[in-house]
């Protein structure tokens, strides 16, 4: 647990690149696996398991893998191992720590009190946040048929890696059965056997985390280090639908406070959070007389459930788990009532043509055909500051009357439209909004769901999708661990002059290995003790492509990294003879003090060979026991620095290629 002053940015540095027009670069994103720092590939992702639930007689199969080796195994994967938070953090964006920042769920006040509870207990512990996610979903077009996944990951894991489906943070656990329950007939108890069915699977599944959430389960992160981990429920993300299921209240109520429905679109009276101890209190009364229990129950303001998943469960208050779900109840929800509100105040004639008016400007997207026609309107990224937030809400409610004198709107008490005063509750909680947007699980309904179905006969599906899913786990745990094959092998030194134009390569390895070797070395220094440096290899194993992922430019920790593709292949002749131009990349490289904006600090190279060597010649090199640098490195021709100040007369900074 520590306290960040202000101003606080998560980047990444590098070191600094040798100087020289031409050098060997060892800072470039490298694709150095695990299969080359340990002999054995570390254990994979459980297998699922089949157990049946009796609901009121009738049995049921749920499909759920063993939850704590889940957490386990996304806790020690080797590609989350250097990004991993193992303890709160207070960020301010002052040194006097007046304002403070809340972005990733360790920045917010739910891991912070909770850390101090279990130190407090048990001194030393680490708290693993696990997120849990169910959304039922369609698999077919025709039939109608469904599927009920659920999904998790851990908070460990920093958003900017859990929100990208290619880095496999989050991790299927379970299928909730489907059935209707068509055959019981009163509508009110085919309602209350739904929602015990659903409680009774994911309690079956979220079971394992009792007796480890409080007293603590030795896990091993990626690189080998032990701590005592403490795996807690911190958010359950859904749709409406899936947070009156979860919380156990009435459509149309809200799932946080017990305002009633009839006054949820009233901004001043905001009540305070469900009393959990009345809610636990009524469900202890579950085994006795029903009648009381159903009194109880609606006295506490929830629906008689027996046993929900989460009574058990340490450190978790469901009504403040329950995070809001900014994709379906403010992108499709609050935005898309008002958007459909002024349409009709408005007339959509008019909407689209003011927008057509507006002028041209490189910061704003034009909709020139207007925006009533459109069914998705992105919306412009960054944050507002919380108190700007409650400020633009409060101008929203005072000025919603409008709506009523048009004959717009009769009421405001919408659910969706409720939730966003308790945004920055769950903000200070859990941080930044998109730390739980459901847009993550939408996405993975097709990887885990429907491809997964598709991939059946149709004939008893559940035990097909999870073998699919599971070989599936396998193939791209493969491709993750084993190493990239090189493009090229033994090309000779003779080639890499001639064909990629790597002119100075025997210099300037040999100024790199004098460099690594002895780092205190001055620049003519390492010039001098090179003239004597020889080779001890004739070839080297090229390749033509690296993909690189580049983080935001101006460090912004909610924004999407770009996946980048560095191309360095020479000139060939293809297959019908006709000459194909090489191909050799541009990069901006940071020398160690380039800043997320300007150039100083920055310089402009040009890629010419990606390589490495053989291990015979790498062990010539680079004996054992020895400093080692990545295996793979890259040749670069530096352009000119910039200089200090752009062209007066179209504003930019003129560079020129190393002379020949």
């Amino acid at each position: 647990m520590r306290e960040i002053p202000g101003p606080h940015f998560n980047h990444v540095s590098t070191g600094r690149l040798p100087s020289g027009q031409s050098c060997v670069a060892r800072h470039l994103p490298h694709s150095q696996t695990y299969w080359e720092l340990k002999a054995t590939l570390p254990k994979g992702r459980p297998v699922f398991k089949r157990q049946e639930i009796v609901i009121g007689g009738e049995v049921f199969d749920v499909y759920f893998r063993p939850i704590l080796d889940c957490v386990k195994a996304l806790y020690n994967d080797p590609e989350f191992t250097h990004d991993l938070v193992f303890a709160p953090e207070r960020h301010y964006s002052d040194a006097n720590k007046t304002a403070r920042l809340f972005h990733d769920l360790h920045t917010g006040k739910w891991w912070w009190s909770t850390q101090k509870t279990l130190e407090r207990q048990r001194p030393g512990a680490t708290v693993v946040p696990v997120i849990i996610s169910t959304d039922k979903t369609q698999v077919t077009l025709f039939r109608n048929k469904s599927a009920y996944p659920v999904y998790m990951t851990i908070r460990n894991i920093p958003k900017d890696i859990r929100r990208k489906p290619s880095q496999q943070a989050f991790m299927i656990i379970g299928y909730i059965p489907t059935a209707r329950l068509e055959h019981i007939k009163v509508a009110a108890a085919r309602r209350r056997a739904l929602s015990n069915l659903y409680h009774a699977c994911m309690r079956k599944i979220l079971a394992p985390l009792r007796t480890p959430g409080l007293d603590g389960i030795k896990m091993a992160s990626g690189d080998g280090v032990v701590r005592r981990c403490h795996p807690i429920m911190a958010v359950f993300a859904g749709d409406y639908p899936e947070q009156m299921l979860a919380a156990g209240v009435k459509a149309g109520e809200c799932p946080t406070c017990p305002q009633p429905r009839d006054e949820l679109g009233n901004l001043d009276d905001v009540y305070d959070v469900r009393d959990l101890t009345a809610v636990l209190e009524a469900l202890a009364k579950a085994e006795g007389n029903a009648t009381e229990f159903t009194r109880a129950c609606t006295a506490a303001g929830i629906k008689p459930i027996h046993k929900p998943f989460w009574e058990d469960l340490p450190f978790v208050n469901i009504f403040l788990s329950i995070t809001p779900d900014i994709l379906h109840q403010l992108y499709q929800g609050v935005i898309k009532h008002v958007i459909a509100w002024v349409k009709e105040a408005y007339g959509a004639v008019e909407i689209d043509a003011r927008c057509r008016r507006l002028p041209p400007n490189h910061n704003t997207r034009l909709f020139l055909k207007g925006i009533t026609s459109l069914s998705h309107l992105p919306l412009p990224g960054g944050l507002s500051p919380l108190r700007l937030l409650n400020s633009f809400l409060e101008r929203f409610h005072q000025n919603k009357s409008i709506f009523v004198t048009l004959g717009i709107r009769a009421h405001f008490n919408i659910p969706k439209l409720h939730n966003i005063s308790h945004y920055t509750l769950f903000i200070e909680l859990f941080g930044t909004l998109d730390n739980f947007n459901t847009e993550t699980t939408e996405r993975l309904h097709i990887d885990f769901t429907k491809n997964a179905y598709r991939a059946s006969n149709r004939k008893d599906e559940y035990l097909q999708m999870t073998l699919w899913i599971k070989r599936r786990e396998k193939v791209l745990r493969h491709a993750k661990f084993m190493t990239k094959w090189p493009s090229v092998y033994g090309v000779t030194l003779a080639a890499l002059v001639n064909k990629y134009g790597a002119r100075e390569f025997r210099e300037a390895f040999a100024r790199f290995m004098v460099a690594f070797r002895n780092p205190v070395l001055t620049a003519r220094q390492i010039e001098h003790n090179a003239a004597d440096f020889s080779l001890p290899f004739q070839s080297v194993s090229v390749y033509h492509k690296i993909k690189v992922w580049n983080e935001d430019s101006f460090g912004r920790e909610f924004s999407n990294d770009i996946m980048d593709v560095v191309h360095a292949k020479p000139g060939y002749t293809d297959k019908h003879g006709r000459l194909v131009g090489g191909r050799f990349n541009t990069l901006l490289a940071n020398e160690g003090t380039g800043e997320h904006t300007g150039v100083k600090g920055y310089r402009v190279g040009q890629v010419r060979v990606v390589f490495t060597l053989t291990n015979t010649a790498w062990e010539r090199v680079f004996p054992s026991g020895s400093p080692q640098p990545p295996r793979h490195l890259a040749y670069i021709e530096w352009f000119s620095k910039f200089p200090n100040s752009p062209d007066p007369n179209h504003g930019m900074y003129s560079i020129s290629r190393p002379s020949s």
